[in-house]
């Protein structure tokens, strides 16, 4: 859909179709401009990897946009929200590091087929300093 396709769920599975109709007005209504969809993206400097969902305008301002369609995280607990805007910060961090694009806000999109969408934004410089330690630990984990 983002990437312009006439029909972008003719091959899906209903449940697929129902979950992309909960989302759509949230897309339409906020996303002005996409800069990456499913894209790898890697920081050498701090040495990891992932695969953002989109990259992209949302409201205005650049953001990691992170759809979240399993159950399991429909639960919307602080601890589980907090983790996924660190998500959102490795993400901003590395996209930035590839493409110079800085993203300073978070946004995430949860969708179900009963509850519809619900979307939670939040800065990400808080959560940008918490990965950066995160990734600091681990390697030195490593240090002899």
């Amino acid at each position: 859909y983002l990437k312009n396709e006439v029909d972008p769920t003719k091959l899906s599975m209903p449940d697929t179709k129902i979950l992309f109709n909960a989302i759509k007005p949230s897309l339409d209504r906020n996303i002005s401009e996409v800069f990456a969809i499913e894209k790898c993206v890697y920081s050498t400097k701090l040495k990891y990897a992932g695969r953002l969902d989109i990259a992209g305008v949302w409201n205005e301002k650049p953001s990691i946009i992170d759809i979240k369609t399993h159950m399991s995280d429909l639960i919307f607990s602080g601890d589980k929200i907090e983790k996924y805007f660190i998500q959102c910060s490795a993400y901003a961090i590395a996209f930035q590091s590839l493409s110079g694009i800085e993203i300073n806000q978070g946004v995430l999109v949860f969708v179900s087929d009963e509850f519809g969408a619900s979307v939670h934004m939040a800065p990400l410089d808080k959560f940008k300093r918490k990965w950066i330690d995160i990734v600091n630990n681990y390697y030195k984990g490593f240090e002899s």
